[in-house]
């Protein structure tokens, strides 16, 4: 059968789409975290944790595994390939014949060699894939990859909603924020600009200021559960306080960046996308002018996917 699957390998998080008939998308999400590993024939991965065997080599990865991609910029790592057909072959039957969106960051898909090098890589030639996931071997065909630009997933799910206009969308991820000012529809690539301000310098900063108040340093498992629910239970005041206020001056880095960039962030619309985003909503609706905080949905990781898929099957119509 012939499917269409986009696939987002964030540095946090893997999010994967395949448009059903019924208009519907079929999703799956696991941590890109991975780890070489043997691997037992049979074994079968709980959830979020996967075991597989690519290339001769047996790895487990999700939630599970130790080691993430958040050092380098750019996504052209093992860690990611693996992480792509791992998820296009959990949403496929085996014989499928696959169309593949996959995303890059924005500054490299605006350079046709930055963004060609990196399709070349994650899939270095077209044609049957073979990985075992979870003991179950798993093939598929590659007819066509295609590589949209990360962030940009909310701009072709809701067209009528940004594309007339001049705004600012910034892409909270887990390692990077990437922001760029879009009018009708174009990115401006004067007001393009990365930094390291993603969910990473969050949790450091919070990782930080909670380690002065305890013994010793938090697990990074420990220090995303006080983040997610506000508070650690070795003393909830003090550090509802502390993850309170970094997440304050997480936002404030953030709009100062885009100020300093040259961003009228006081007159034009600023929208907020990435799954890190989520975790500042409440910031960014305080202290952002001109922002929409309900367009930061519970399921804002998987807008990046969904709108891949939106784009192509639009213009397959065309």
């Amino acid at each position: 059968m012939d499917r269409i699957i986009a696939v987002d390998t964030g540095k946090y998080m893997t999010k994967a789409a395949l448009r059903r008939a019924d208009g519907k998308d079929k999703l799956l999400e696991f941590r890109t975290k991975m780890d070489e590993a043997e691997v037992s024939l049979g074994q079968a991965g709980a959830d979020g944790v996967h075991f597989v065997e690519y290339g001769g080599k047996s790895y487990v990865i999700g939630k599970s595994a130790n080691s993430a991609d958040l050092k380098e910029t750019t996504k052209a790592a093992l860690i990611h390939r693996i992480a792509v057909y791992t998820a296009v072959a959990l949403l496929t039957d085996n014989g499928d014949q696959v169309q593949v969106v996959i995303g890059c960051p924005i500054s490299e898909y605006m350079f046709k060699e930055k963004m060609t090098a990196y399709r070349d890589f994650m899939f270095p030639v077209l044609g049957r894939i073979e990985i075992k996931v979870d003991g179950i071997v798993h093939f598929f065909v590659v007819k066509k990859v295609q590589v949209l630009p990360e962030g940009m997933g909310i701009v072709f799910l809701h067209p009528e909603k940004y594309g007339q206009d001049i705004f600012g969308l910034v892409d909270i991820g887990g390692l990077n924020c990437n922001c760029v000012m879009f009018q009708d529809n174009l990115p401006l690539i004067d007001s393009m600009f990365t930094n390291d301000l993603g969910g990473g310098s969050l949790y450091r900063d919070v990782g930080k200021r909670l380690g002065s108040i305890m013994d010793g340093n938090l697990r990074v498992d420990v220090l995303e559960r006080d983040i997610l629910r506000g508070y650690d239970i070795a003393d909830r005041e003090k550090s509802r306080e502390i993850i309170a206020e970094c997440k304050r001056d997480q936002v404030k880095k953030i709009l100062a960046a885009c100020q300093e960039a040259g961003w009228p962030v006081r007159s034009i619309p600023m929208v907020f996308t990435g799954g890190s985003s989520l975790l500042l909503k409440k910031e960014i609706s305080d202290i952002v002018p001109n922002v929409v905080p309900d367009d930061i949905t519970e399921d804002i990781r998987y807008v990046n996917v969904k709108g891949f898929l939106t784009a192509v099957a639009g213009a397959e119509r065309k």
